[in-house]
């Protein structure tokens, strides 16, 4: 659910940083948390992640306005 909520495409049903940040799977509170992996780790693991995915945004941004000005000349 987590996932699948975190790649929803439509922003306003995805779940914000601040509610990623209180998820019990996040906090450890989850009662199917893994253990063997720790916590900082995948708080890691997910920022890396999330930085990737506004990166590859603001590239897609970039490519889609660029051949927008080409073909208005």
């Amino acid at each position: 659910m987590l996932i699948k909520s975190m790649l929803q495409i439509d922003p306003a049903k995805r779940i914000t940083i601040h509610e990623l940040c209180r998820h019990p799977w996040i906090t450890g509170s989850c009662q199917k948390s893994v253990s063997f992996i720790h916590r900082t780790e995948v708080r890691i693991f997910i920022a890396e992640k999330l930085t990737f995915y506004i990166l590859d945004i603001l590239y897609e941004i970039f490519f889609f306005l660029c051949k927008y000005l080409v073909r208005k000349r």
